[in-house]
């Protein structure tokens, strides 16, 4: 977010010590906790994930119908039910989590609208009249 900003910027090197105290104490289920909450605070990608796998289930679901249809009409071995039943499944959960996605769109928006952040920063500015 500091480049974002736009103002001029350098790097500070140095040589970092060891750590004099040993192992960290931070328990690994906090640490992903954090990594979490850093990876949803920023970017409206986890949100927009289900609309990916929502149309991943859709297609899943035409696949095992296109599937189901053509080993019936070959006149393969199907377990009566099972086939309608993985298809209907794949299709309202794909349904849903399409929905969820777009749902999911709608409220990154709004998110990124309501941080109101300004399009644009001014670097130089000039003396212009007044009433413009």
């Amino acid at each position: 977010m500091v480049t974002w900003l736009g103002y001029p910027q350098t790097a500070v090197l140095y040589d970092r010590q060891a750590r004099v105290a040993g192992e960290t104490k931070y328990p690994l289920r906090k640490m992903i906790a954090f990594a979490w909450t850093a990876a949803t605070s920023f970017s409206d990608l986890p949100l927009k994930g289900s609309l990916y796998l929502g149309v991943l289930g859709i297609l899943l679901a035409i696949e095992e119908s296109l599937r189901a249809l053509i080993a019936y009409a070959l006149g393969y071995y199907t377990i009566s039910g099972w086939t309608s039943l993985v298809i209907l499944n794949s299709l309202i959960g794909g349904v849903i989590l399409f929905c969820l996605g777009i749902m999911g769109d709608y409220i990154g928006k709004i998110y990124v609208a309501s941080k109101d952040r300004p399009i644009y920063l001014v670097a130089r500015s000039y003396h212009f009249p007044q009433g413009r």
